[in-house]
């Protein structure tokens, strides 16, 4: 069998262990998740060495999330899938600026800067 084939026969394995889950919308993305991850894998040919170091990364987000900060969130917000789940889901006009704008660098309080002024605080 080749390669193609086994890592076809791996995807539609994994997608039918989900395939009893009880909500119909439930259930369709987490096939389509699967379908998503294992293109990308193959895709990319994603060696065991940089899986590792995903999930590394992913550990260590685990260990700074809780009831006040959830550093998933902010990676989705970083890398613009808040972004574009608010654009799909709401429409409004090209002028509009996004939703998640804010993201992880926002800052109560803090000083107004003007338009290219740096926004680094200078100590001394």
């Amino acid at each position: 069998m080749n390669e193609d084939k086994v890592g076809d026969a791996l995807t539609e394995k994994a997608v039918k262990a989900y395939s009893q889950i009880a909500d119909p919308r439930l259930r369709e993305l987490t096939a389509g998740l699967i379908r998503h991850l294992h293109a990308f894998v193959k895709e990319a040919k994603l060696t065991g060495q940089e899986f590792e170091t995903a999930w590394t990364l992913m550990a260590e987000m685990a260990k700074f999330t809780g009831d006040e900060r959830n550093e998933y969130l902010l990676l989705c917000d970083v890398i613009g899938v808040s972004e574009l789940i608010d654009a799909i889901n709401h429409q409004r006009p090209r002028s509009a600026v996004g939703y998640a704008l804010v993201g992880p660098f926002y800052r109560a309080n803090a000083p107004w800067r003007k338009r290219s002024q740096s926004g680094c605080n200078r100590v001394g």
